[in-house]
């Protein structure tokens, strides 16, 4: 596409000597090696992700966020909430679940997954869940849970309910769900995020402060699309 544009504006220009064409192809193949230090993923700049300027306050400082966020409407919601682990909970290994139930059949369980979606939980099926939001090592104080645009949800108004909570891993070697999904269960370490069709988020009205001394600036991650050149032949 450069080279044809470069053809172009020789053709469209037409210098009218010898040593005109020379510069004028010497401005414009300056321009091609500028475009290509600048815009080449092959020899642009990454950013150091790892790299961190920690800046230590002079003085505690307080951050309050709203504990739950929605946007859209019920047609397209999005959702984003901060489950709160205890104290004595935190740094623990445990799973995080986001489940959707229906208050006229509340047999019926749905558990939502990043990589996999919504999945209908079968207690009885082993390859029926649990699945769990974010398997962790160490549960953080505030475990971030975001819930991208979801479809048309108006067929369960006033039927239909988003819940939350964690469950503790006795063994923390082991890997499966099902036991940290009864022990949630069994400890009611869960809670209605929001009833569908309700104009306000169950925790909404909470609002979540952070107290810290301490903060790190990241940089921006830099990733550039993979090249979807093709060789013609």
């Amino acid at each position: 596409m450069l080279v044809a544009a470069v053809n172009t504006q020789l053709r469209c220009d037409e210098p009218s000597s010898p040593r005109a064409v020379v510069l004028e192809l010497s401005w414009m193949a300056a321009r091609v090696v500028a475009f290509f230090l600048v815009i080449s993923p092959a020899r642009a700049q990454l950013p150091d992700v790892g790299a961190h300027t920690p800046i230590v306050l002079s003085q505690p400082a307080n951050l309050c966020l709203d504990q739950a966020e929605w946007s859209g409407d019920i047609r397209r919601v999005t959702l984003k909430y901060f489950l709160v682990v205890a104290p004595e909970h935190q740094g623990k290994s445990g799973d995080v679940f986001v489940g959707f139930r229906l208050k006229s059949q509340p047999d019926k369980r749905w558990l939502y997954s990043p990589g996999l979606g919504w999945r209908a939980y079968d207690s009885n099926d082993p390859n029926q869940g649990p699945w769990p939001y974010r398997s962790a090592a160490g549960l953080f104080p505030l475990e971030t849970i975001a819930l991208g645009p979801q479809g048309d949800l108006s067929g369960f108004a006033g039927d239909g309910e988003i819940l939350v909570g964690y469950g503790l891993r006795a063994n923390p070697g082991s890997f499966g769900a099902a036991d940290t999904y009864k022990e949630m269960l069994d400890s009611q370490r869960f809670e209605v995020v929001w009833s569908v069709g309700a104009d306000y988020l169950a925790a909404a009205l909470y609002t979540v402060c952070l107290k810290f001394t301490e903060l790190s600036r990241r940089p921006p991650v830099v990733v550039f699309p993979a090249s979807t050149t093709k060789s013609v032949r």
